[in-house]
């Protein structure tokens, strides 16, 4: 496997499907509500704050480069 600086919410994180709620709906609303707790659950939607968050709280912790990748995915 080729090396990467995109860091994942969990194992196999990269293999749900993607949704972009954009394409959805345009305003806000809460994901589990307009398309259903199982096809949220499915996909990444929703689950890579806390990816980001990490760059923030524990810069220290990341990998230097990281975060332009985490940002664009």
């Amino acid at each position: 496997m080729a090396a990467t600086l995109e860091l994942s919410w969990h194992a196999g994180y990269f293999d749900l499907a993607p949704l972009n709620t954009a394409e959805v709906r345009p305003e806000p609303v809460a994901a589990d509500v307009l398309l259903g707790r199982e096809l949220v659950a499915a996909s990444q939607l929703i689950k890579q704050p806390d990816v980001l968050m990490l760059h923030h709280m524990a810069p220290d912790e990341t990998e230097p480069g990281s975060l332009v990748p985490n940002l664009d995915f």
